[in-house]
């Protein structure tokens, strides 16, 4: 299967549960560009307290892995450039995205 953002192409099997993947309104990464420096919200009616948040450069490679709740503030020491991030609780990746770093 392949899953495509734009000009990036992510290629090999993807877990099922990327089809339940939610909107924008559901999980909001911001701002978008960032300067590293992120806000990760959760939609109150999600039941999900915690999850796993992995940032991947383009290469598919895990250059950034923390828990995060509901509401987390975090600080990304990235190079500039785009990565794709993956929010996963324990039955699989329930939001994927991209966001773009710029110091």
């Amino acid at each position: 299967m392949d899953v495509r953002f734009d000009n990036l192409r992510l290629k090999g099997n993807i877990a099922a549960s990327v089809a339940t993947n939610l909107g924008k309104e559901m999980v909001k990464i911001f701002p978008n560009p960032s300067n590293g420096r992120i806000s990760v919200s959760f939609d109150k009616t999600i039941s999900y307290k915690a999850a796993d948040f992995y940032v991947k450069d383009l290469s598919g490679k895990v250059v950034y892995q923390n828990l995060i709740h509901r509401d987390t503030e975090l600080a990304l020491e990235l190079a500039d450039g785009v990565y794709v991030y993956e929010i996963i609780q324990n039955d699989g990746v329930f939001h994927i995205g991209r966001i773009a770093i710029r110091r």
